[in-house]
């Protein structure tokens, strides 16, 4: 199999890059043809905090990169392991844009909170998930069985404007 793995290093590493580095060599070990796409956090250093801050919304050296290797790969299945910041979610639209599958490592809260830890107080924690996940499932269309856990009344009406607009076509 020729597959595509991105990660985005830490400047201190720590378990998700051993793992992405344990995933590549096991992977490589059992015979897959495998590239990656590796940035390192280190390029932060001395640039406009600013500028970070929007290319962890969306990096276009990142789309541009990860689309080129894409189409000159063309992998069976990319794994994106940490995108934050400088991959970005720019990186899914680079490969839907070519039609390759993808998979997504979540190591962290990241994906849900910003710090990562999700470590906020109980309310404030259901209503960031709820929130998030609402938006993740107009992005990616995820199973709402997904959504089934929260229990709070007001971010029930949320998931349920999310399901309706998504029965009926509408942007989330």
């Amino acid at each position: 199999m020729r597959l595509l793995l991105a990660h985005n290093a830490y400047q201190q590493s720590g378990g998700e890059d051993q793992s992405f580095n344990a995933e590549l060599a096991a992977l490589r070990g059992a015979g897959h043809e495998v590239h990656e796409y590796r940035v390192h956090n280190d390029s932060i250093v001395g640039r406009s905090k600013l500028k970070v801050a929007m290319e962890t919304v969306w990096s276009q050296p990142s789309f541009e990169a990860i689309g080129e290797i894409v189409r000159e790969v063309r992998p069976d299945l990319v794994h994106f392991n940490n995108t934050f910041p400088l991959i970005s979610p720019s990186a899914y639209y680079a490969v839907r844009d070519e039609g390759v599958p993808v998979i997504q490592s979540i190591r962290n809260y990241r994906l849900l909170c910003t710090n990562g830890l999700l470590s906020q107080a109980a309310a404030c924690v259901f209503t960031v998930v709820v929130k998030n996940m609402v938006w993740l499932v107009g992005f990616t269309r995820l199973s709402t069985a997904a959504l089934r856990w929260p229990s709070l009344a007001e971010d029930q009406d949320a998931v349920q404007e999310s399901q309706g607009a998504r029965a009926t076509g509408a942007e989330v």
